[in-house]
Order: structure tokens, then C-alpha cells, then sequence
């Protein structure tokens, strides 16, 4: 089992000076806790963990950092040059310390490993690491929750099929498949080869005039110029392929941080209608306190408010009397008969004047109303309201959740600043257009490959049937030499290998789909569902009821972590795990059950969280499991200090 003791940060990105932070933990509390705000320096600090390991950094877009500028600015700037990481491992009892420095002139580093406190060589350093933590593994060891999205791909017909690929290539390379693939591939070349030569010197034999055999020869040679022809275009496209896997890698970062940024916006746009209300709210209260305490400290405010409502009261009655009289005089007009006496009308202009003095009083009638309506609310608050301490708990409450929204906008704004600063000098238009010569690349190699696979199979025959003709060649003529005997070895490894390749995958896929699915079902909050089911791509895929379910963006991302974890648990040793931002979507039932099943599924859990997925006094975490807590601070500009909590 591997467990992690120390690190020792010496000038490394933003964190200044020499800092060191402790993983010492039991068996019973395995988890440790890294909390730090966006920008504050949890990415870095990881990166610290993959420098020491394999003496490259990349960043948010996949780039490699140069070396030379790993070093903390504030210590460049006061004349510094060095700077280093040292991790310190035990494994199975063993002590490992690995030590790796850099300096701001040279893109060079020194590695230095003890072994139980004693220095090895470099070639032995190397297999040390290797053993430790194989490099193809470190993505299952250095977690960022942020890629989660591209394990969730793998379930959906509509990502990109070069993505996936990519993603399978690197699972199948955890789980050590690629070393029967290789020998496979080798073992083809090697038939191809012999079978060439036993083809040459069958046609020069003497007494060589079997026409059925000739023909199969012909045939064969044919299906084998073919072969090699496909495998040089295929190489071709291998190598393009992976050209352009840098600029497919960027196009996925520059789609996720849109994503990330559109996430942002509507955050913002849901915190600042949340503001607005809190704001609304503690205005209200504001005026209600205005009046409730001019109502206890001067009593006659309280008397000449209601006098203006008893005036207004009374303008009021006339404005109503002014309304109905108007309307029985309008209607006197429009009759030409008077309603009163029912007599008809001798003067109609003095009626037309009467009416218009009217609709001046009546026109007076909505404004009155409002402001016996806002007369009468005030006048209410000071009953309702019971005393000046509720007014100030209310007061400062709505202060605080304004405070709140302020803080929290300001964490959106930096976390929507550090996104823009990631999408500066990006071309989406060029993005696109690499996207989509990839995915043209991705399906002529996958043609050419599904080509070779054909001839390939159709050699078989082929050799079959050579391999028929000439036995019975070498049995007219008595021969069976060491080519013979080369060929018919190489033909019955190449079927064990065959057959071990498919065995094997399929093997270790069923192993996955069963650990994944025991991993989800301490993970998940769902009780209803039938199972994990993997597919070609080493996609796990939710069933209900014996179909295919939809899983929402939440449920995605457990899925997703089940095969993490089944990666990483099949993949390697029994080690720790770190997990950057893995929360994102989850709510808090998911991340309890979370919380609560990976320290028993790993050596250590080193979770980076920041406050908007598990704050510092969040009980997601059982005490007892949990060895220290730390947080990391960024205190000025480019200097960060690692603080232990608890």
C-alpha cells in the first residue's frame, strides 16, 4: 500500500518561500482536507505532485509550462533563482523521497531519490517512480474534477469519436492492454514476413507446377501488398493523428471553459436578482425602522399622520360625491332631459361647466387613495412591529445575506476573470476547423484500420489454404525445414495472442463494470435503477427496467467517478487519491455518500475544494475520518501560504 508523508514546497509557483504540509494519517482517518478559493493556489499545488513525479507541468489548455518559469515571481523578482519539490512516499514499508529542482535559466532539473534514506542512480530513480506511480497513471492519481466531462463522454453517441478514442487509449493503457496489442501486432509482422519467404522459395523449388497453389500464392501476395500499403497510410494517419492532438486537446479545453463561463454568467445573473431582493428587502425594513422609531420617540408625528389621513379621508368623500354627481350630469347631457326632475334641459353650456368643475375634484381621487394607502401602512409598522430588537435582528440579517451576495459575486467575477484570462488568444473559428479535420482524420483511420482488419482475415484464409497445399508440397518433395517450423510456431502464437487480447479486454471490462458498479451504489442517492452497464469504450451506461436511462447532469458525474474508481482500483497498487474541484454539480446527499466511500476505497483522500462546493464547516465529513484540514490563502499577489486549520 502506498500512502503520502510530506511535501515540501520551495518557491513553486505562488507559493513564496518554503512551506511544508504533513499527510500523516491512519488507518481510521485517511482523509485530508485542502480548501482555497479560486486563483488562491489549489491547481498549483497539485501540479507540485506531478513535477516531483515526472518534471513537466501542464496547464489549464494541456500545454507544457516551461520549466524556467515555475518559480515564484515575488522570489524572481528579490533576486532568487531555485526552486524545487520534494514528496516523501511510503510504500509497503519502504521510504521513498523524491526530490526534484529547477531554476528560473535553464529548462533543465535535477532529480535526486533516497530509498530509504539512501541516493540511487537516475536509471534506478526512474524505475522507482515507474513502479510507484506509472506515469500513464497519474491522471487516476492527480484527479481534476474538472475532466470528469470527457469519462462522461464516453456514454454519449454524439461526442466526438477522436475524444473518445484518445480517452480509451489511455484506459487501455492503465489496464496494460496495449502490451498484447503490441505483441500481436508483432507477431502479424513476423508471419507476414516468413510467409513471403516460404512463398519465394516454394515458386524457385524444382518441380514447384501446382497451378491451385500458384493461384493461392498470387492471391496472397496481392492481399499482402495490400496490407502493407493500408499500414503505411495508417501510420501515416496515426502520426497525424497525434499531431493534432494537441490542438483537439485545446479545442475541448476552449468548449469547456464556454461552458464554464456561460455556468458563470447565469450564477451571476441568479446572485445579483438574489442581491437586488436582499437589497429591497433591507430598504423596506429601512423605512419601517424610520417610522417605528419616530413613532416611539415623538408621538406627535404619529398624531399629525393621522390627521392628514383624516383630511385626506374627507377629500376623499368628496372626490367620490364629485365622481357620482358628474357621471348623473353627463348622463342628463347626453339624454338632453334632466335626471332629476325628467324635465328637459333649457341651459345646456352651464351644465357643460358644472361637469368640468366636477372631473377637477374627481380627477383628485386616485392620488388620494394612494396616499391613504401608504398613510395607512405606516401607520401600521408601528403596531406590527414588536420593539426595536426584532427591527435590528432583521436589520442585520438582511445586512449579512447582502454581505453574502457581495462576497459570492466577487468569487463568480474572479473565477469569471481567471476563465477569460484561459480563453485570451484563443481562435474559436481555428478551434473548429482543427475539431473538425480531426474527426475527418479520426474516420479515415478507423477506415483504413477496419480495411486492414478485413485483409487480414482474408489473408488467413488465404494462408490456410497455402499452408494445405504446400504440407502436401512438402510431403511429395520430403522437405520440412527451420522456416517451416518458424511459420508454424509464429501461427500458433499469433492465435494465443489473438485470442489473449480479446479475452484479456473483455476480462478486464467486466472487472470494471462490477467494481463501478459497486462503487455507485455507495455513491449514489438512487434506489431504483438495475445497473452500471460498460460499453465499446469503456463507457458505463445507467439501466432501469432493463433499458437505458437518461441520468441527469449530477447522476453523470457519479457514474463517472464509479469508473474513476474502478480505474484507479484496478489500475494500480492500493494508493492515495487527489481529487481537485470534484463537487462541481453534486448535491449534498451525493457528496456525503461520496465523502463517506472513497477513504474506504484508497490509502488517503486529499480532497481541493473551494467554498463553492463544501465550505470549511460543512459536516459532509464524518470527524473521525478526517486526520487535519488545511487552507490555502492567498495573501498578496502571486504569494500564497498553505495554513493548517485543524
Amino acid at each position: 500500500m502506498i500512502k503520502l508523508n510530506k511535501i515540501f514546497l520551495d518557491d513553486w509557483l505562488v507559493f513564496e518561500g518554503q512551506q511544508e504540509v504533513s499527510f500523516q494519517t491512519t488507518t481510521n482517518a485517511n482523509v485530508i482536507t485542502i480548501f482555497g478559493e479560486n486563483q488562491a493556489g489549489k491547481t498549483s499545488f497539485l501540479n507540485a505532485f506531478r513535477f516531483a513525479l515526472y518534471g513537466e507541468v501542464r496547464d489549464r489548455r494541456g500545454n507544457l509550462v516551461d520549466t524556467k518559469n515555475l518559480i515564484n515571481r515575488r522570489s524572481l523578482r528579490s533576486g532568487k533563482k531555485e526552486f524545487g519539490v520534494e514528496v516523501q512516499f511510503e510504500d509497503d514499508g519502504s521510504h521513498l523521497t523524491i526530490q526534484r529542482k529547477g531554476t528560473s535559466e535553464s529548462p533543465e532539473t535535477t532529480l535526486i531519490v533516497r530509498q530509504d534514506g539512501k541516493s540511487v542512480s537516475l536509471d534506478m530513480a526512474e524505475k522507482l517512480i515507474s513502479d510507484l506511480i506509472p506515469k500513464q497513471l497519474a491522471n487516476f492519481f492527480l484527479f481534476d474534477g474538472e475532466h470528469l466531462s470527457e469519462y462522461e463522454a464516453l456514454t454519449d453517441a454524439s461526442a466526438e469519436a477522436g475524444a473518445k478514442k484518445a480517452l480509451r487509449a489511455k484506459i487501455e493503457e492503465n489496464l496494460g492492454i496495449p502490451v498484447l496489442t503490441t505483441g500481436r501486432e508483432l507477431l502479424r509482422k513476423s508471419k507476414m514476413k516468413i510467409s513471403k519467404q516460404l512463398s519465394t522459395r516454394t515458386k524457385k523449388s524444382d518441380g514447384f507446377n501446382s497451378s491451385l497453389l500458384q493461384q493461392v500464392i498470387e492471391k496472397k501476395e496481392a492481399c499482402e501488398r495490400a496490407i502493407e500499403e493500408k499500414e503505411k497510410e495508417e501510420e501515416k494517419l496515426a502520426s497525424e493523428l497525434t499531431s493534432l492532438e494537441e490542438g483537439i486537446e485545446r479545442h475541448q479545453e476552449i468548449a469547456k471553459l464556454k461552458s464554464q463561463l456561460e455556468n458563470v454568467n447565469r450564477n451571476i445573473h441568479r446572485e445579483k436578482e438574489s442581491r437586488d431582493k436582499t437589497f429591497e428587502n433591507l430598504k423596506l425594513l429601512n423605512d419601517k425602522c424610520t417610522f417605528y422609531f419616530l413613532h416611539i420617540l415623538h408621538e406627535q408625528v404619529v398624531a399629525k399622520t393621522r390627521d392628514k389621513q383624516d383630511e385626506l379621508s374627507q377629500q376623499e368623500k368628496i372626490a367620490r360625491t364629485a365622481v357620482a354627481t358628474m357621471g348623473i350630469l353627463e348622463a342628463s347631457l347626453e339624454n338632453k332631459v334632466c335626471e332629476t326632475c325628467k324635465q328637459p334641459l333649457h341651459d345646456e353650456a352651464d351644465l357643460s361647466l358644472k361637469i368640468a368643475d366636477l372631473s377637477i375634484e374627481a380627477s383628485k381621487l386616485q392620488q388620494i387613495n394612494v396616499e391613504l394607502d401608504a398613510i395607512k401602512q405606516r401607520l401600521s409598522w408601528g403596531k406590527s412591529l414588536d420593539g426595536a430588537n426584532e427591527i435590528k435582528g432583521k436589520a442585520l440579517a438582511y445586512a449579512e445575506q447582502l454581505s453574502g451576495h457581495y462576497r459570492q459575486l466577487g468569487a463568480f467575477e474572479s473565477e469569471k476573470n481567471g476563465i477569460r484570462d484561459d480563453l485570451s488568444g484563443s481562435d474559436s473559428d481555428e478551434s473548429d476547423q482543427i475539431a473538425r479535420h480531426y474527426a475527418q482524420t479520426v474516420a479515415a483511420h478507423e477506415q483504413t484500420v477496419s480495411f486492414i482488419e478485413n485483409q487480414r482475415q482474408e489473408l488467413d484464409g488465404l494462408q490456410a489454404n497455402y499452408d494445405k497445399f504446400y504440407k502436401q508440397f512438402e510431403k511429395e518433395r520430403g522437405i520440412e525445414d527451420d522456416l517451416s517450423r518458424r511459420m508454424n510456431l509464429t501461427t500458433l502464437l499469433l492465435e494465443a495472442f489473438e485470442t489473449s487480447v480479446d479475452k484479456y479486454r473483455e476480462s478486464r471490462r467486466s472487472d470494471i463494470e462490477k467494481r463501478a458498479n459497486e462503487s455507485f451504489s455507495q455513491m449514489t442517492t438512487l434506489s431504483d435503477y438495475d445497473r452500471l452497464v460498460i460499453n465499446e469504450d469503456f463507457g458505463l451506461e445507467l439501466f432501469v427496467n432493463d433499458a437505458k436511462d437518461y441520468v441527469s447532469a449530477g447522476g453523470s458525474q457519479i457514474v463517472a467517478l464509479s469508473l474513476i474508481e474502478a480505474i484507479n482500483h484496478l489500475g494500480r497498487k492500493k494508493g492515495p487519491l487527489l481529487m481537485d474541484t470534484p463537487f462541481g454539480r453534486l448535491d449534498k446527499s451525493h457528496r456525503k455518500n461520496i465523502l463517506s466511500y472513497l477513504p474506504t476505497a484508497v490509502s488517503q483522500l486529499i480532497t481541493f475544494t473551494h467554498s463553492g462546493e463544501m465550505g470549511e464547516e460543512d459536516n459532509f465529513l464524518e470527524s473521525s475520518i478526517v486526520a487535519c484540514r488545511y487552507r490555502i490563502k492567498s495573501i498578496k499577489s502571486q504569494s500564497s501560504v498553505i495554513e493548517k486549520i485543524s
